[in-house]
């Protein structure tokens, strides 16, 4: 195990100055993308207090003083809320009710368009980093906007990939559960999927490395993937696991400077999170390499 790591650990230091350039520019879309949103929800954020009883000039004053430290904003804004709560007591358990709901609809209405486009957005991302860092690790480029440029020319077919694999292994118990007579019995689709997600997503992992390494198609990718896996499960299962042990401790320990740094910069702090988010799915796809040369060796 302690091999794995070190290999996939040289591979990443190698290319490192690419991946880097790479980075930050993932991590510059992601923080524009971040920021932007944040703005707009901060604007709609506002309608929503206001619809409590807070004016949005009051609002947007709180958060002012938040963002310049004033500790006792946060508090007072609550304490302005809560006036409201203080009059739901007056009215009826019907009207209050009624009342709750339309509020908790409006903040959702409001808010989960941009929970939508962020997780969108930021998984376009990741996907371009793991495709960037493949590129970068298994093809010769001397610079970056040569990768990028091959970058382009795979972008669709890794989409297909990731999405014929993703039916190969438990997709198609997703699409089972959505077909309208079947929805009763959506807890055993669920299920299955689990079953189906553990047994064979670890043996479908190698198919974006081959696609781009060994220039296949994506169902030949996939096809390939499965057939050198075959066998070696617990072989790929039990270092993936140490890896997401690994990649989450030092996400927690990131996260805590990146917050810091958040009081001062907020762009800044945004655009750490997604260049450490880059630098992460660049090693995973070091590891996921230098696995599968691992198990192409063992046989």
């Amino acid at each position: 195990m302690w091999i794995l790591f070190k290999n996939s650990w040289n591979l990443f230091v190698r290319s490192f100055a690419l991946l880097l350039a790479s980075a930050v520019v993932l991590a510059v879309f992601y923080a524009f993308l971040v920021t932007s949103l944040s703005r707009t929800m901060d604007h709609d954020i506002a309608k929503v207090a206001q619809s409590f009883g807070l004016p949005e000039g009051r609002y947007e004053e709180y958060m002012q003083r938040m963002e310049e430290g004033d500790e006792e904003a946060a508090t007072k804004m609550m304490q302005e809320i809560s006036v409201v709560a203080e009059q739901l007591e007056n009215m009826t358990e019907g009207e209050r009710e009624t009342y709750v709901l339309e509020r908790a609809r409006s903040m959702t209405d409001a808010l989960s368009p941009y929970f939508l486009l962020f997780g969108v957005f930021s998984l376009i991302l990741l996907f371009c980093g793991a495709l960037v860092s493949l590129v970068v690790y298994t093809e010769d480029h001397g610079h970056v906007i040569d990768a990028m440029r091959r970058c382009g020319t795979l972008f669709l077919p890794m989409i297909v990939v990731w999405l014929w694999a993703f039916a190969r292994s438990f997709g198609w118990v997703v699409f089972l559960g959505l077909v309208p007579g079947l929805v009763f019995l959506a807890p055993v689709f669920m299920l299955v999927s689990v079953v189906a997600a553990i047994v064979m997503g670890p043996l479908l992992v190698f198919a974006p490395v081959l696609l781009v390494q060994e220039h296949l198609g994506p169902g030949a990718a996939v096809k390939e993937s499965l057939r050198r896996s075959r066998g070696h499960w617990g072989r790929i299962v039990g270092p993936l696991l140490a890896l997401g042990v690994l990649v989450t401790l030092i996400h927690v320990l990131l996260s805590m400077g990146i917050s810091a740094i958040a009081r001062f910069s907020e762009a800044g702090a945004f655009f750490l999170g997604g260049l450490v988010q880059q630098l992460t799915v660049f090693f995973c796809m070091a590891f996921l390499v230098q696995l599968l040369d691992r198990v192409v060796r063992s046989k």
